[in-house]
């Protein structure tokens, strides 16, 4: 999750360091994954969210929404090794920086709850 001071936000760019942060990730996880069989499906969506604390003896912060739905999907129907991210995060990244990531279209998801369906897409 990224955010900053809500008054002077630029989702664009937001997008563009999860995408970084996220192909950093899979550069680590290459390394140290040798002979270990450890791989990871990262999955990205860009929208709004709630966020709280819940339990009373177990206190945990989390974070709710529809657009979480959609991000959980992107990651569980994701392939591993690969960024799987929503077509509103594709159109921010090429908004923002057109020309420094490569997509290639995966599947159609549907998201439960929503009665959605979303193409997605691999950055690549």
């Amino acid at each position: 999750m990224s955010f900053n001071d809500k008054r002077n936000r630029n989702p664009g760019r937001e997008a563009m360091n999860m995408v970084k942060f996220a192909l950093s990730l899979l550069d680590i996880i290459s390394v140290v994954r040798k002979g270990r069989g450890l791989d990871m499906r990262i999955g990205i969506h860009t929208g709004q969210c709630i966020g709280g604390i819940i339990g009373t003896d177990i206190v945990r912060y989390d974070i709710y929404g529809k657009d979480v739905l959609i991000a959980n999907k992107m990651e569980s129907n994701g392939v591993e090794g690969k960024i799987h991210i929503s077509e509103t995060t594709k159109a921010l990244l090429e908004m923002y920086c057109p020309e420094l990531f490569l997509f290639e279209e995966y599947s159609i998801v549907a998201v439960s709850y929503t009665h959605l369906t979303l193409p997605t897409i691999y950055s690549v």
